[in-house]
């Protein structure tokens, strides 16, 4: 199994890297390596059992915009709590915050 690597940082520099899994390379040049993808995933896999316990098709792309938040706000980035929420309670300004029935059984609510 080959993974791909795109690295933008700064956004000026763009590099790509592959790491082959079935020749058990899993480190490229001390830099490419699928670390931080499992260690997303183990995080998104802990938040979902351990918090949410179901998370329904209709409404992953919901829990997954959280936890790319938490991702992306995270301590480790420079982020720490009081920041973290100053930028959600921003995020949420001018959004009307509702709850909407979607999928089978819609339909059979009404609020």
């Amino acid at each position: 199994m080959k993974v791909r690597f795109i690295r933008r940082s700064p956004p000026s520099l763009v590099a790509t890297a592959t790491v082959n899994h079935s020749i058990e390379e899993y480190v490229r040049g001390g830099f490419w390596h699928t670390n931080t993808v499992e260690a997303y995933f183990s995080i998104l896999k802990r938040g979902v059992i351990g918090t949410y316990h179901h998370v329904s098709p209709e409404h992953l792309k919901r829990y997954l915009g959280e936890f790319d938040f938490r991702h992306n706000e995270r301590i480790a980035l420079g982020v720490n709590d009081e920041r973290r929420t100053e930028k959600a309670i921003k995020g949420a300004t001018g959004k009307r915050l509702t709850y909407q029935r979607v999928g089978r059984g819609a339909e059979e609510i009404s609020f």
